[in-house]
């Protein structure tokens, strides 16, 4: 099963429906990796031919990885790379962690191997500050309830 962006977005949609939040903040620093583990088994679980890879490694130094690779299998072009971040109760500087994890990923789609990757960042936050920032910052709201609220920009367009 090919995953393209507009099923991707409606597939959050439909995860994040699915899941009571009662409040995400008590997750902590904790909440992006039960995301993206969260939704990869909720995704394998409804569509077992969907060929989704986690924690792909990229780059060598300490930039951050693939959390969700879509269409692993297929020809970068076809590809999906998504990097998750979430804000935590504690976090005042969230749009800076943003902009800074944008810079970082858009080193992944000169990697050879993901060349012609579309690459993007999904943001979890918890408050309306981050995101009328990330509105701003040209990001495209994916839910917005049960104590979340997901955005999503593609970093290499």
């Amino acid at each position: 099963m090919k995953i393209d962006l507009n099923t991707l977005a409606t597939r959050l949609d439909e995860w994040a429906r699915a899941r009571y939040f009662d409040d995400i903040s008590a997750h902590g620093a904790g909440w992006s990796r039960w995301l993206q583990t969260d939704f990869a088994a909720w995704m394998r679980d409804r569509f077992p031919k969907a060929d989704i890879q986690r924690d792909v490694r990229v780059l060598a130094d300490e930039g951050p990885g693939i959390d969700l690779l879509l269409n692993a299998q297929s020809p970068a072009a076809e590809r999906i790379a998504v990097f998750v971040l979430c804000q935590t109760s504690q976090e005042s500087n969230f749009l800076t962690k943003a902009d800074e994890a944008m810079n970082r990923l858009s080193k992944i789609a000169a990697v050879a191997e993901h060349r012609g990757c579309s690459v993007h960042l999904l943001a979890g936050v918890i408050t309306e500050v981050p995101s009328e920032g990330l509105r701003q910052r040209g990001f495209t709201g994916i839910h917005n309830g049960n104590g979340m609220h997901l955005y999503m920009k593609q970093v290499n367009a």
